[in-house]
């Protein structure tokens, strides 16, 4: 009778809304066929071209990494589809013509690494997974009112300052939450807090001041405080309309202490603090543009090595010969 009167079709679940499988359970493999099919297709029209391997990265790049991005960030991957995305990225990049089986010169890890660490730059699918579903943490810290966070704010709760919900422990609960909060174990280490009235900051864990929190620049100084765990605002004072500091030290600091403690007071006087106003999150990455997926994925790979990837890849030269540097130049 709905149907009818209301013009639409009759349907059951799970059902496909904005391309997205509703209704289906979480971890089912098969949500995922779709996205294999299409790479699989993909590669069916390639098999039978000459493409130089040069060329077959460029093709992974744009297309078949790009391909199951939608559902990268809303979805977690199971271990079973990543691992078959990448055997056809991999079968593709070393096989033959006709898709004849070749050997691997280079391991898959070292070919996925950045290129500014001896890679070819092709993203690691579970990394890239990690790094899209990272947005949620960041939108969560950001967000203040929005309808999604506060039903997961009512379900979870919220760590001290709101900044992301509380770890989700609970068998029964979502997956994908479980998932998302288990990144913020290394998320705060790449943010920076711009102090409003200070209420959510924490003065000696949170980044705030300078590039790392005042506990690891000072930690001697740390642990001469009373006051480990106290807000900015709870620490911060204000006299005549000048800010000062009530730092809580057990004790004046020795001779020995002194260098130290002249260090943390110039640090903590020079930065402009205005005392009023929401505190904020800011990307410390990219302080100036917030957020990126992009910066956030080079984060899991921090520079190990030293190699010329300016040399390799931003020559004059066409991609296979870049390709053949690349490959002679990790022996």
């Amino acid at each position: 009778m709905l149907v009818g009167l209301l013009g639409c079709r009759h349907s059951s679940l799970p059902l496909k809304y904005l391309g997205l499988p509703l209704g289906a359970k979480f971890k089912e493999v098969s949500i995922w066929n779709p996205i294999l099919e299409k790479m699989e297709r993909r590669l069916a029209c390639w098999k039978w071209l000459y493409i130089s391997k040069g060329g077959r990265v460029t093709l992974i790049k744009s297309t078949l990494t790009s391909l199951p991005t939608y559902f990268l960030s809303i979805l977690l991957v199971p271990g079973k589809v990543a691992n078959h995305m990448e055997k056809l990225q991999r079968d593709f990049l070393w096989s033959g013509m006709n898709g004849d089986s070749k050997f691997h010169l280079v391991k898959w890890a070292k070919v996925c690494k950045p290129m500014q660490v001896g890679g070819l730059g092709i993203k690691r699918l579970r990394s890239f997974n990690t790094a899209l579903l990272g947005k949620w943490l960041w939108s969560y810290a950001l967000e203040t009112n929005t309808l999604w966070k506060r039903v997961i704010e009512a379900k979870y709760g919220n760590i001290w300052g709101g900044w992301c919900m509380k770890k989700v422990t609970s068998p029964y609960d979502v997956s994908l939450w479980r998932f998302i909060r288990s990144g913020w174990v290394n998320f705060p280490k790449l943010l920076w807090y711009d102090v409003g009235d200070g209420t959510r900051v924490k003065f000696w864990k949170h980044v705030w001041c300078g590039n790392c929190s005042l506990k690891e620049a000072f930690l001697e100084l740390y642990s001469l405080s009373r006051a480990r765990d106290s807000s900015v605002a709870k620490v911060m004072g204000w006299s005549g309309g000048q800010l000062y500091w009530n730092f809580h030290f057990r004790h004046s600091p020795q001779d020995w202490e002194e260098e130290s403690f002249d260090r943390f007071m110039d640090i903590v006087y020079s930065l402009k603090v205005l005392g009023a106003g929401p505190d904020k999150v800011c990307w410390k990455l990219t302080r100036s543009r917030g957020f990126e997926v992009s910066s956030f994925y080079l984060s899991f790979y921090p520079p190990s090595i030293s190699f010329p990837w300016r040399l390799v890849w931003q020559s004059k030269v066409s991609p296979r010969v870049a390709f053949f540097s690349w490959s002679t130049s990790l022996g």
